[in-house]
């Protein structure tokens, strides 16, 4: 199935079929609504995608937990939850794949997986700002970021991933805490 020779990665073959908010939750217990109060953000996200040669789909989970900041850093237990998901389907799947593990089995290649997973990102930067609109995180953004830095903190991911869209045991990639200014 995989190519030896991977193909040039065509654009219009890759739909991004679905990109759901599955779960969000905004906590504020102390009923804060000074938003000079919050100087920025500690933002950590959790990026887990999964494939199926047989349906050539990915989809991508990403989780994200973001916790208001006060000047001296110190939390204001003003916190959010978002766990959104996207599924892709890639047309000619198979000339993207590359052999993983001792078994030869197959996965989609990097230069398929890492723009993918950019366009997750981005869509949930979006999706995000827009459910925080009229809530104490207001103002909160996702960091920008490279791609690369959403698969940095992960083992060897092609000895570890399975064939199926619905495993739930693949790895989980997490991206470094960061701050988020309020502009």
């Amino acid at each position: 199935m995989g190519n030896s020779k991977l193909t040039k990665l065509d654009f219009s073959k890759v739909i991004l079929e679905e990109a759901i908010v599955v779960e969000s939750s905004i906590k504020n217990p102390d009923k804060i609504f000074d938003r000079n109060l919050i100087d920025s953000f500690k933002t950590e996200f959790n990026l887990n995608p999964n494939f199926s040669i047989e349906q050539k789909a990915i989809k991508i989970d990403l989780k994200v937990h973001c916790i208001a900041l006060n000047e001296e850093g110190n939390t204001l237990r003003i916190e959010g939850k978002f766990f959104l998901e996207f599924t892709f389907s890639v047309e000619e799947m198979e000339f993207h794949l590359v052999p993983i593990g001792k078994e030869n089995k197959m996965m989609p290649s990097m230069a398929l997986m890492a723009p993918l997973a950019g366009t997750a990102y981005s869509t949930a930067r979006g999706m995000i700002i827009m459910k925080v609109l009229g809530t104490p995180l207001e103002g909160f953004s996702m960091p920008i970021l490279n791609v690369q830095a959403l698969f940095s903190n992960t083992k060897d991911i092609e000895n570890e991933k399975k064939d199926s869209i619905k495993n739930k045991d693949q790895p989980k990639r997490q991206g470094t805490t960061t701050k988020s200014k309020i502009l």
